[in-house]
């Protein structure tokens, strides 16, 4: 058991010191790829927690991403140094999950998922209207491999994040509300303060991601930091990994953004065309999602593959 144990912590342990050297070896060319490959990771996590564990599938989920993306560009275009404007941006994501969170999550299903695209879209059309050109940050900001790091750090808290969440009493709450949210108020389980809880966490997440993601292009529009192909995009692959799980978001921000990246040089777009035939086919063929479907048929991996 002792044994098991030291291969299942020293595997992750390895990954992360050779992801962290990468910047200064051969392969340093490949930290534009792995920088994406991050930022997809804290986005998918952060909509699992909302959606995977708690059964409520945001189409809206990328406003938090935007707002905290734009809050951040307008902040150090006032003036204040980025390492400030990063967490405020976040805290500005935080506190938007909780102004629409009181009124959304009461509703259900098609109609909460309806409600934050409106929302997002809404977000989207007032950022266009105040920042029509977008905003731009001075070029010397520009710091890919600080970038690298931060967006590295991010996707690991946001790992590890989901993974308390799984092993704690707040997680099994999430899981019986997504399960049965009535039978789960029935046994004393406060609802609305367990749902607006993960609902917040997982704006922070997005939101921190965003923060980052406008340092490091230097710039920011509407149409870029709302884009609805990202909330597209954070479905098929949490749906894809396995909503709900620890290491699905990972898997399947891996699996299709390496997908993504190859069309997008032949083919572009049409990873979108793609990545709907995969939400369909997953939800009719693999519910579970890749890790379920693993989990299922090799119980002894359950413990690794949370």
């Amino acid at each position: 058991m002792e044994t098991k144990k030291i291969v299942s912590y020293s595997i992750p342990i390895i990954f992360v010191a050779l992801l962290s050297v990468i910047p200064f070896t051969q392969m340093g060319s490949l930290v534009p790829i792995l920088y994406e490959l991050f930022l997809w990771i804290v986005l998918v996590q952060s909509f699992n927690i909302i959606s995977g564990y708690t059964g409520y599938v945001s189409f809206g989920h990328v406003a938090f991403f935007g707002t905290a993306a734009t809050i951040v560009a307008s902040m150090v275009g006032f003036g204040i140094p980025i390492f400030l404007s990063i967490p405020i941006g976040g805290i500005g994501a935080v506190l938007l999950a909780v102004v629409i969170g009181y009124p959304t999550l009461k509703l259900h299903g098609a109609y909460f998922a309806i409600a934050m695209l409106s929302i997002s879209e809404a977000m989207a059309v007032l950022v266009l209207y105040l920042y029509p050109y977008g905003i731009t940050l001075p070029p010397g900001l520009y710091d890919p491999l600080m970038t690298y790091y931060l967006m590295f750090a991010l996707a690991i808290v946001a790992t590890v994040v989901t993974y308390l969440i799984d092993k704690s009493k707040f997680g099994l709450a999430l899981i019986s509300i997504r399960e049965d949210e009535d039978a789960a108020s029935a046994t004393g389980v406060d609802v609305f303060k367990f749902k607006i809880m993960a609902f917040m966490i997982s704006a922070l997440l997005a939101g921190l991601a965003g923060g980052i993601a406008v340092w490091r292009a230097t710039y920011t529009e509407a149409a870029g930091a709302y884009g609805v192909e990202k909330t597209i995009e954070m479905i098929a692959m949490c749906m894809f990994g396995g909503a709900g799980t620890v290491t699905g978001p990972i898997f399947g921000a891996t699996v299709l953004y390496a997908l993504e990246y190859i069309l997008w040089v032949r083919l572009p777009f049409l990873h979108l065309i793609i990545f709907g035939v995969l939400i369909v086919a997953t939800v009719l063929f693999i519910p579970k999602g890749v890790i379920g479907v693993i989990r299922k048929k090799f119980p002894k991996l359950r413990k690794v593959l949370r």
